[in-house]
């Protein structure tokens, strides 16, 4: 018996039914994430400011993949055949008066 596509997915299902999965019977693999923020800023007289941004996301660039494939019948079952964004980063310039 296969889980109902309207349960969860289709994914798992209460029971212990051939072919079913049990609820937290997958766990993925573990999520690594360091991000990186820095700025500075420049007076240009009393009222106005220019300040310079510098935004890093998974700085040191770990590889994270997406929960693994859950459906028994898949022929990729348990395997992460995706990943989350790679390094990201981005720069801004503010000016505040």
């Amino acid at each position: 018996m296969t889980c109902p596509a309207n349960v969860n997915h289709g994914l798992w299902c209460e029971g212990n039914s051939a072919g079913q999965l049990n609820r937290n019977t997958l766990y993925g693999p573990k999520y690594f994430n360091w991000d990186l923020g820095i700025a500075k800023a420049f007076k240009i007289n009393e009222q106005a400011v220019v300040q310079f941004q510098a935004n890093f996301f998974n700085v040191f660039n770990h590889p994270n993949f997406m929960l693994p494939t859950g459906d028994t019948n898949n022929p990729n079952f348990g395997k992460s055949t995706a990943a989350f964004a790679p390094r990201v980063g981005q720069l801004a310039l503010r000016f505040d008066f």
